[in-house]
């Protein structure tokens, strides 16, 4: 088993894990003068232990929130135990995607993909878990707290045969393989915050793409496909939606509940979006127009759905410098 050097460890050391705080970062790249009591400080706040390999040559790029962790990493041959016996390590749901080499997952709360394992998912369980990769291997860990993206659910027996091919994990491979390296403003809340609701939304995506074998998944999948397409009407609602099904609103709704969602939320989540989009790439936009193109009815309705969803005003997803301007 790997000693805890926490108690050997000076206090700029133990800034491997401590300090890796949102606008915080990690990055121990191959070559570099890190010591290596700073890497394993790293390691051993993820709560691993390392039983095969030499974390020396082990590259890392990582930023976490209080509630996540994002990591990429390049590494060697290892094997590693997570025996989940911290507190807040049991309300955890792991995705790992694997872009290089493989790795095998066992223990009874773990479930890899069925076309080539290039995608892994962790449930949140008290079971420990075993990792092991035999050759060299490039990965993204991203782990989250299921009360950050609650009422969705992540466990085995929600989840079916996933592809990591499909356009859900493309993009949020996408999403954190940049996020791993980039960091918000460290004097920038709002923007740190912005940042922290969007990791968030990856996250629920990525367990919703995940769940694929509840009731009414069909329906389901039909009715947020015909949400991507109509959301910007703002006479679009949840009826509306029904009938372009050809079922009642109450089986819709029923259908969306039992993923823990609501579908006029969902409609609005979908317009947020759309709107935060367009406030960052068009600065000169005025507010009514973002709202009226994104579906809103008014700006103070985009007002409200931006502060709810991202927990921030719709001003700050503008370039800084056009934040005044704003009308």
């Amino acid at each position: 088993m790997t000693r805890d050097h926490s108690d050997l460890l000076p206090q700029d050391l133990t800034l491997g894990w401590a300090d890796l705080q949102g606008q915080h970062r990690f990055a121990r790249r191959s070559g570099a003068a890190t010591d290596p009591l700073r890497l394993q400080a790293f390691v051993d706040g993820m709560g691993l232990r390392v039983r095969e390999g030499d974390i020396a040559p082990l590259r890392i790029q990582a930023v976490r929130f209080n509630w996540c962790l994002i990591v990429h990493a390049v590494s060697g041959p290892f094997l590693v135990d997570w025996a989940r016996d911290r507190v807040n390590a049991r309300n955890r749901g792991v995705f790992l995607f694997v872009n290089r080499g493989a790795i095998e997952i066992t223990g009874p709360g773990a479930r890899w993909s069925a076309d080539g394992g290039g995608l892994h998912i962790i449930f949140p369980t008290t079971d420990p878990i075993r990792v092991r990769a035999d050759a060299d291997v490039e990965l993204i860990f991203f782990s989250f707290d299921m009360s950050e993206i609650e009422p969705v659910l992540l466990s085995a027996e929600t989840v079916g045969d996933v592809a990591p091919t499909s356009a859900v994990f493309r993009a949020a491979y996408a999403y954190l393989h940049a996020a791993a390296f980039e960091t918000p403003d460290a004097h920038d809340d709002e923007d740190a915050g912005i940042l922290r609701s969007l990791t968030r939304d990856i996250a629920r995506s990525l367990v919703l793409a995940a769940t694929s074998t509840l009731p009414g998944a069909g329906l389901v999948s039909a009715a947020q496909a015909r949400i991507g397409q109509e959301y910007r009407d703002p006479r679009f609602s949840p009826t509306l939606l029904a009938q372009h099904l050809s079922v009642s609103r109450s089986t819709l709704e029923r259908a969306f509940r039992a993923r823990g969602l609501r579908v006029a939320k969902e409609i609005r989540r979908h317009r947020t979006r759309h709107a935060m989009a367009l406030l960052a790439s068009s600065p000169d936009l005025g507010l009514d127009l973002v709202a009226a193109a994104s579906g809103f009815g008014s700006r103070s309705a985009l007002r409200r759905a931006f502060e709810d969803v991202y927990g921030a005003p719709a001003e700050r997803a503008r370039p800084a410098g056009a934040r005044a301007a704003i009308a």
